[in-house]
């Protein structure tokens, strides 16, 4: 085989690439996380605690959901921008003929806040409307039924 033909098969062969990650933190950490609507799962199927590395391909905006037990859920969207050597046509030579494997690595925190207890005025109302709605429509046949 000529040299020059295993130069640059051995050039393609040390073909650089990017590991794109998004990384999604909560304080308290433990809360459950959404991207793009969907849960987002660990290696078992599971729904994943944060805080969580979640590989992806294309950049853009995303949206990311935290839920967590006791703690106000919260909905941010977030644009996840390109670094220059991923930015036409830089991203050629980045993706496909440096030998390196580039990490671009995004992270988004949440701070979680406490559920509010409610006020005894709120707790009023609530048990109010409960009584109303058992009023309206009875587990137990009536008497007219």
């Amino acid at each position: 085989m000529p040299p020059r033909i295993l130069v640059l098969l051995s050039a393609l062969a040390l073909a650089g690439c990017v590991d794109r990650t998004l990384v999604v933190e909560t304080d308290p950490p433990g809360a459950l996380v959404y991207l793009d609507e969907e849960p987002v799962l660990d290696v078992d199927g599971k729904p994943a605690l944060s805080p969580v590395e979640i590989p992806f391909v294309h950049y853009g905006t995303r949206e990311i959901v935290v839920r967590r037990d006791g703690y106000i859920s919260e909905k941010r969207m977030v644009v996840i921008s390109p670094p220059a050597y991923e930015v036409f046509p830089i991203d050629f030579f980045s993706e496909l003929l440096v030998p390196y494997t580039f990490e671009d690595v995004h992270t988004v925190d949440f701070r979680l806040s406490p559920i509010p207890a409610p006020t005894p005025a709120e707790r009023d109302a609530l048990r109010a409307r409960g009584e109303e709605f058992r009023r309206k429509y009875p587990t137990e046949p009536t008497e007219t039924e």
